[in-house]
């Protein structure tokens, strides 16, 4: 959520900020909103102390053995009025939020401003392109025929968008969630086993409800959602938390599964493992200071550009644009994977610093060390990484013309072999 007195008393140049994010945006309802709720609020108050100065009179008519037939009436008539007008700050007040929570976060100045993915900026590539002397296949070619993913039986389990790891593929999938959450765990995230299940006020905080109710599962019976991403639940451990400025930065790490409805992507790069309505991934969350936001996203990228370079994977690091982030997010920057058999480009990481949007939904806060008022928090998040897209890229780099597949070094232990399939 944007902090309102930076709207009211910007407006034009915040509105400017978020056509940059979305050229539909206006800020007129919001104005008007908030202009109208500030009048009610002050008649309010005006009721109120002119209720409280009826009130010291009668008690002073009473004492002196005065009439105060008038003055209850008009206290009646004050009571009456006020009832009224508090209904009407509380709706006012309602919709404001409504227009606030709707409004997705100030994009960083350094954010290409763009409403076209394909304008991010490359930061970095690394790894070598594979050396294959063979066209190489895709993920699903590779898997199917050594019954690694078995997509009838999830199909029959489930439906379409789920998937059913078995032998060598659930073992190096597993292999991948314990080897990532340990190096996260290495680099100082503490690391926490979450619920699956969330609240909407979990989701409120976070930015996926409201206006992304579409995209998340919903239990019939309960007030619960499924997550779509661990991040829900690891900000939340802030939610309503004063920390003391030496406590901060708070990182933490989790490996959960995630759900997603995908809705409005059917039909989208459906094929094998790249979008499916479950995946697995270890994830990353911060909180901190303003002043430690910067340092602590670029050491949340360097942990994930970690992952592909030493799995031996072509990557590279880019800045999305404007238009392409979440709502949350102020700057994000994507790590990348090649797949050599898909033939295309990746995302396996988001890192993004959601500076104190978040915070100021789920009143997540710090007290300076000076004893200062206390302030909002900032927060950040990022994949270390998703294996949906992961996994591929292990398979279509590392395959072999006969159509076997090399372990990585650092996964071998995990799977208890270095080859999988061939001769």
């Amino acid at each position: 959520m944007l902090d309102l007195r930076y709207l009211r008393n910007n407006p034009n140049e915040a509105e400017d900020r978020l056509r940059n994010r979305d050229p539909e945006v206006s800020l007129e309802r919001l104005k008007a909103l908030d202009s109208a709720w500030r009048n009610v609020l002050q008649r309010v108050e005006e009721i109120r102390a002119e209720r409280n100065e009826i009130g010291e009179a009668i008690a002073v008519a009473k004492k002196a053995g005065e009439s105060v037939t008038e003055a209850i009436e008009r206290m009646g008539i004050f009571k009456e009025e006020l009832s009224k007008i508090e209904e009407q700050e509380k709706e006012f007040k309602s919709q404001l939020d409504d227009e606030l929570l709707g409004l997705p976060n100030l994009p960083d100045p350094r954010v290409p401003v763009s409403f076209d993915s394909d304008d991010a900026e490359e930061l970095r590539v690394g790894g070598e392109l594979p050396d294959h002397d063979f066209e190489p296949r895709d993920h699903v070619e590779l898997a199917e025929p050594l019954g690694l993913l078995d997509f009838p039986a999830s199909a029959r389990l489930t439906g379409a968008g789920f998937a059913v790891y078995r032998k060598e593929a659930a073992l190096l999938e597993w292999a991948l969630l314990s080897w990532m959450f340990k190096n996260a765990a290495e680099h100082g995230y503490e690391p926490v086993l979450l619920p699956f299940l969330v609240n909407a006020r979990s989701l409120y905080t976070s930015s996926q409800l409201p206006k992304f109710m579409g995209d998340v599962y919903k239990l019939a019976d309960d007030d619960l959602y499924l997550i779509p991403t661990s991040e829900v639940p690891l900000v939340n451990l802030g939610r309503e938390m004063t920390y003391k400025e030496q406590e901060l930065p708070r990182r933490f790490t989790s490996v959960t599964a995630n759900f997603r409805r995908e809705a409005g992507t059917y039909g989208r790069d459906t094929r094998g493992l790249v979008r499916t309505h479950q995946f697995n991934k270890v994830e990353l969350v911060a909180i901190t200071a303003p002043e430690q936001a910067e340092g602590v996203f670029e050491e949340m990228i360097a942990i994930a550009e970690e992952i592909p370079q030493r799995l031996g994977l072509r990557w590279r690091t880019i800045m999305l644009v404007t238009g392409d982030m979440a709502q949350q997010a102020s700057v994000t920057v994507d790590v990348e994977v090649w797949c050599p058999g898909m033939k295309r480009w990746w995302e396996i990481s988001s890192v993004s610093n959601c500076t104190d949007y978040q915070a100021r939904r789920g009143g997540i806060r710090y007290k300076p060390a000076d004893a200062g008022k206390s302030r909002f928090c900032y927060t950040l998040n990022g994949s270390a990484v998703a294996t949906s897209r992961l996994l591929p890229a292990i398979l279509e780099t590392h395959q072999r013309a006969n159509g076997s597949i090399v372990i990585p070094e650092p996964l071998r232990a995990y799977v208890g072999k270095e080859v999988i399939g061939g001769k």
